[in-house]
């Protein structure tokens, strides 16, 4: 069989999956913006971004840039093609727009959705501390989804990481939409004794210290870096011995940029008076670090908005770490309040706060969090199983098959 991926940032989600294909000897393409990596038996091609075109409406700037993405894999498709290839299945993020053109070039080949956000003013990300957007802001957000949904309109079957995801698109999507997350490492992520990992200061981090985690791509709101970083200042100050391990970018972000000049982190740190021989920004590390950090680490704060969760959160909780997640609808999905994590309102710091103290103070209390955490996650998110149903599905979709909604998961 033939699969072309097409993802602009390179692997992303379908990293397990293109490698299982390739492994099991079939031919494999990933097509996407240039972006340094290599995947043994994957052969590799980049598109060619031209430089934008002016929108002559604000409305028009995510179509734009989604044409810009969607001609350029179309070049490179063709290219693809009139070098032999023809995919049987196609499987593509299309948030960016690669997928809008894939199908004239390749008019039989089945095409499969990953469908990760869907955008809408109600219910999500966007009206999550009470203030409803306005009209402009709703124009945009449907503009968002256009080059998405045109996508959708020529996708075979498409698949979702989780419920959650799943459910903020049309109902008329959902029904050809089978929930499988990509997984995570559990051989990797897994607890250790007698790591170590060296902060940015030059102190060190050992077994048996008190260690409180926060991994996120971005410092943001978004991510809860606000109570977070309230909660770290309540922490530090009643547990004088704990040390708080941040990963994550200053830069960049999902959610509204701050003010020229300055970064959310700054922002916040200005309102509080942290102790910063024991708070520790890595900013953006290695996995082994970051893996290293997550053995170590007694107790593991992630908050977010009604958004997406991310793999540091399914990370954590696979290295046994008792996690306190906020009690957003993306999180309860994953976390059951008092059996594998502990949940807790997005805004109330203290409580963060509080609960982390409780934690670092008795450790063996709260250890069947832990435990039931990394079951749960052996349960669910073992990379190595989840990668047998998405190539289930796949195959099932390559071969033509009419797929009932979730039964995929079983074969």
């Amino acid at each position: 069989m033939r699969i072309l991926f097409a993802h602009q940032g390179y692997l992303a989600q379908f990293k397990y999956l293109a490698l299982a294909f390739a492994r099991a000897g079939h031919e494999v393409i990933f097509m996407s913006a240039p972006v340094p990596g290599k995947l043994s038996g994957v052969k590799q091609v980049s598109y060619a971004l031209t430089q934008p075109a002016e929108a002559s409406d604000p409305l028009l700037i995510d179509i734009v840039s989604a044409l810009r993405y969607g001609r350029a894999a179309r070049e490179t498709a063709k290219q693809i093609r009139d070098e032999g290839f023809i995919p049987d299945v196609i499987v593509i993020h299309p948030g960016w727009g690669e997928g809008l053109f894939l199908r004239d070039v390749f008019p039989r080949s089945k095409m499969i959705c990953f469908l990760e956000f869907f955008f809408s003013p109600e219910g999500n990300f966007f009206d999550f501390e009470g203030k409803a957007p306005d009209l402009d802001t709703r124009a945009q957000l449907h503009m968002r989804n256009a080059p998405l949904l045109l996508a959708l309109n020529e996708s075979a079957w498409n698949i979702s990481p989780t419920r959650w995801q799943k459910h903020l698109f049309p109902a008329v999507y959902q029904q050809r939409t089978t929930t499988i997350h990509e997984g995570v490492n559990i051989q990797k992520f897994v607890k250790r004794q007698g790591v170590e990992v060296e902060t940015p200061n030059g102190s060190i981090l050992r077994d048996g210290m008190e260690i409180v985690t926060f991994v996120a791509r971005h410092l943001e709101p978004v991510r809860g870096l606000n109570s977070f970083m309230r909660a770290a200042d309540l922490i530090t100050k009643n547990r004088p011995k704990a040390h708080i391990a941040v990963v994550g970018r200053e830069e960049g972000g999902y959610g509204v940029p701050p003010p020229n000049g300055t970064t959310h982190k700054e922002i916040i740190l200005r309102e509080l008076d942290l102790d910063l021989s024991r708070v520790h920004f890595f900013g953006c590390v290695d996995q082994s670090t970051v893996v290293r950090l997550l053995q170590l680490s007694k107790v593991h704060l992630f908050l977010t908005y009604p958004f997406l969760i991310s793999w540091s959160v399914l990370e954590a909780m696979s290295c046994s770490c008792v996690v306190l997640g906020s009690d957003t609808g993306p999180v309860r999905e994953i976390i059951n309040d008092g059996v594998n994590g502990l949940l807790i309102d997005f805004f109330n710091h203290a409580k963060f706060a509080e609960l982390a103290c409780q934690v670092l103070e008795s450790p063996k209390r709260f250890a069947d969090l832990g435990e039931a955490a990394r079951q749960s996650i052996v349960d669910n998110f073992d990379a190595l199983k989840n990668v047998k149903r998405q190539v289930a599905l796949v195959s099932a979709v390559a071969s033509g098959l009419e797929l009932p909604q979730e039964e995929i998961i079983h074969l």
